[in-house]
């Protein structure tokens, strides 16, 4: 019996690919536990690569920390092989993982040795202790607009951040050189709401044009749920889940794993309708519901070539779980 880590990259987390990734190895019968999702800086991340050489120590470092990943412990007899297995192609064929996701999205210790060292920095102090996400901004609150009108030679960052200060707390705007659009990003109810009624308004001699910049919120949010009566069976658990999320959105999958259950939720503001129902009851027991992954909402541009989905979420401050 040994453990391994696993991390989930800043893509995978992106894609929506957490829980069919934990699902995976679930399957393969490990045992999760520990589970981490976080947004590591600069420093963090150099310690984790350590190891590399120069060369390709910036870029490596550069992709984790352009957003959050997931951090986990498994457990199990052959773990380290098996995660591999599941991870990396082989000679012969790919694994399941790497053919139906991709091994760039993944990273797997690769022997005992390297799990032990990575368990120790990315879980410093077990059990890991869930942390508040209260300041967060809602996903509902995150918004953000494109303008454009301007002459791109021209020097209007400061002009637009004057302009649309009344609207919501502006987090960022940037402007792609010679491009003559510029993107901002708030923090607010109704903030974009207000920016879009700025539309055709005189900004300096020009017009500004002001259009909505939707965020695409077609991946699914994935909540975990624990404290139900252990003795219902799998048939009644997710008959019982699905009917307790069903005024959050469309429940697309639900996973139940060792202990705890993951649910796929697709819906405006779906999270946050999830959160609500913890402490509803699943088989005469209070369910403990927390969110396991935010819809992707940016407050931060992406400066890294042409994305149209910045890879920088808001509000995933650090948080975790630890299953015993």
């Amino acid at each position: 019996m040994g453990r391994t880590f696993i991390l989930i990259k800043p893509d995978g987390v992106k894609m929506g690919l957490v829980g069919e990734i934990i699902c995976k190895f679930n399957g393969k019968g490990l045992t999760m536990k520990g589970l981490k999702m976080i947004t590591v800086d600069r420093p963090f991340a150099e310690k984790h690569h350590q190891n590399l050489p120069k060369h390709k120590l910036r870029k490596n470092v550069d992709y984790m920390i352009s957003g959050p990943v997931v951090a986990m412990i498994w457990e199990g007899t052959n773990v380290v092989s098996i995660g591999k297995k599941l991870i990396r192609k082989t000679i012969h064929k790919p694994s399941d993982l790497d053919r139906d996701i991709g091994s760039k999205l993944i990273h797997g210790s690769d022997s005992l040795e390297s799990a032990f060292k990575e368990t120790a920095l990315w879980f410093p102090d077990e059990p890991v202790k869930v942390l508040s996400d209260a300041a967060e901004p809602k996903a509902s609150d995150i918004g953000r607009i494109s303008v454009t009108g301007f002459d791109p030679d021209e020097d209007v960052e400061s002009a637009l951040r004057e302009h649309f200060a009344s609207c919501g707390n502006i987090t960022d705007l940037f402007i792609r050189q010679g491009s003559g659009v510029a993107y901002i990003y708030f923090v607010g109810e109704g903030a974009v709401d207000k920016a879009l009624q700025l539309n055709g308004s005189d900004l300096g001699g020009w017009k500004v044009c002001a259009k909505a910049y939707p965020f695409k919120d077609h991946w699914p949010v994935l909540v975990s749920v624990k404290g139900y009566d252990p003795s219902l069976t799998d048939s009644e658990i997710e008959i019982a889940a699905r009917d307790l999320f069903s005024s959050c959105g469309v429940v697309k999958k639900v996973c139940i794993l060792k202990g705890f259950t993951v649910v796929y939720i697709k819906g405006f503001d779906a999270a946050e309708k999830a959160m609500n129902l913890s402490g509803c009851v699943i088989g005469r027991r209070k369910v403990l519901v927390e969110q396991f992954t935010r819809p992707p909402r940016y407050t931060v541009h992406s400066r890294r070539g042409r994305v149209t989905n910045p890879p920088r979420p808001a509000g995933f401050n650090s948080f975790a779980r630890f299953q015993k």
